[in-house]
């Protein structure tokens, strides 16, 4: 009877363990699936009103998302390219891949303040020498 009840309980534990292989599979499908309806629909200004808030907010953390990026980039010494969106230097007035020549970013407003030049400390935007090397900043 033990064997009965240990091969019931085996069962029951195989079949529990098929659900959950089953509902990860599914909710990954929906996921794929959501991923591509929003980057069908994502620019679509006749969006289900159903989803208008979800696509408002999904627009609003890409946004997010960018200027994080552009952020890290910054601290990096480096910016991607406006056109290629190929990574080169900071300071490039033209891209080194595609040629283009680059808009100047505001990066005392990206960074929330300026980088030496010498030693890459970020500084306040209105100090005349970096605190961590005393290099003068020059705007």
């Amino acid at each position: 009877m033990a064997t009965n009840q240990t091969q019931v309980a085996s069962k029951i534990m195989e079949g529990e363990q098929t659900l959950a292989r089953i509902d990860a599979s599914v909710k990954a499908l929906e996921a794929i699936i959501g991923k591509k309806y929003v980057e069908k629909h994502l620019d679509d200004e006749a969006i289900e009103a159903d989803y208008k808030e979800e696509f408002a907010r999904i627009t609003e953390l890409l946004a997010q998302k960018e200027e994080t990026e552009v952020k890290i980039l910054a601290f990096k010494g480096k910016r991607k390219c406006d056109s290629c969106k190929s990574v080169i230097e900071l300071n490039s007035m033209f891209c080194n891949r595609c040629g283009t020549k680059l808009e100047q970013l505001d990066f005392e407003r990206i960074i929330g303040g300026q980088i030496c030049s010498r030693c890459g400390a970020i500084v306040g935007t209105d100090v005349k020498f970096c605190t961590n090397c005393g290099n003068q900043i020059i705007k």
